[in-house]
């Protein structure tokens, strides 16, 4: 966003292309640091010069209308196939049109005196310190940009908990599956991912957890930048078990408390992210946990003996069958899948790959 546009956007010019842009660049850009230091600037240019407003309650009111603006498209692409292109824009427009009240005339004292003020109804008090939860479904994924601009990429059935906005010194999550983590560097307020009996602490960095429901163990792995990966104790305390460095990868079972911390091509534990699944000597088990979450189907094992066959292989796009053709080719198995069947109340149950021997 260029000074021209944003003083038309002031004054109610833009037209539908501009204002298209101007959405754009308030859902793409406004939430990074040069978006966020180039809307300040706008502010102290129109700012008379009479109105004070700290600069960390800049910062935060930024993060909010930011992430209020990820909140509203998330709505809109719930509600989009069943509006009318016109009605949608209309939407848009009028959301817009609020936001540029909001923001810039004059900007962060209607934030201050609307979003910060201390007597919010009891209504506006849960909601604004109440917790969003979004859920990938098994098969498929999201990304989800946090308050303060940390992006996360959720796997297939996970479960992501955050609060409207992050408050105090630490900036807490709650996740139930698996998530990429780019966080927002800020060394003043940590940022933890609380995973089960585990807890994830960084600052500024790139990193993946998993911790779905059920597992025998939890993983993590490092891509960039440094985390502390501590264990829950009874009592609360917090026990540190291994400092990350770039390109280890933490395992920890959960029967056994005991974790191994080892540095390996983290590659087959982050692909997933972009839409590849990879294997390196990876035991059929575990390959078909990974395929059920993907395919969103059920695997059941007619012989326990198959569990432990290796495979390596890297899927791109592959259908279910493409994928279990590539598995008999390696391993000594058939497969069988069975048709989804409907239930009294109208949904139908999860389709069944039932894995044998090949005779």
């Amino acid at each position: 966003m260029d000074k021209e546009l944003f003083q038309k956007y002031l004054n109610n010019n833009c037209n539908p292309e501009e204002l298209q842009e101007t959405f754009r660049w308030l859902k793409e850009e406004a939430g990074s640091l040069h978006g966020k230091r180039m809307l300040e600037q706008f502010w102290k240019e129109y700012n008379s010069g009479n109105i004070y407003v700290e600069e960390d309650r800049v910062e935060r009111m930024l993060d909010k209308l930011h992430h209020r603006l990820n909140l509203y498209n998330f709505e809109h692409k719930l509600i989009k196939n069943a509006q009318s292109t016109s009605t949608t824009f209309q939407r848009i427009t009028f959301f817009l049109s609020r936001a540029a009240a909001i923001l810039f005339i004059p900007v962060l004292l209607t934030l201050v005196y609307t979003w910060s003020r201390p007597n919010l109804s009891e209504s506006e008090t849960s909601r604004m310190t109440g917790n969003i939860e979004v859920v990938a479904p098994v098969g498929s994924r999201t990304f989800i940009e946090l308050p303060d601009g940390t992006g996360v990429h959720l796997n297939h059935g996970s479960k992501l908990s955050y609060p409207h906005k992050f408050t105090g010194g630490k900036r807490r999550v709650s996740l139930s599956g698996e998530a990429y983590f780019v966080v927002t560097e800020n060394h003043e307020r940590p940022f933890l991912v609380d995973a089960g009996d585990l807890v994830v602490t960084a600052l500024g960095t790139e990193f993946n957890v998993m911790a779905y429901s059920g597992q025998p163990r939890l993983e993590t792995t490092l891509a960039q930048g440094k985390v502390l990966v501590q264990r829950k104790l009874p009592d609360n305390r917090l026990e540190t078990l291994q400092e990350m460095r770039p390109g280890q990868h933490l395992s920890y079972l959960l029967e056994e408390n005991s974790f191994s911390c080892v540095k390996r091509d983290i590659q087959k534990y982050i692909l997933w992210k972009d839409g590849l699944l990879m294997f390196k000597d990876d035991p059929l088990e575990e390959i078909t946990q990974r395929l059920a979450r993907w395919y969103n189907v059920e695997f059941i094992f007619s012989n326990d003996s198959l569990k432990d066959y290796p495979f390596t292989a890297t899927f791109v796009d592959e259908t279910l069958s493409q994928a279990l053709d590539l598995l008999c080719l390696a391993i000594p198995m058939d497969y069988q899948v069975t048709p989804r069947v409907k239930q009294p109340d109208g949904t139908f149950t999860k389709q069944k790959v039932i894995i044998n021997s090949k005779k």
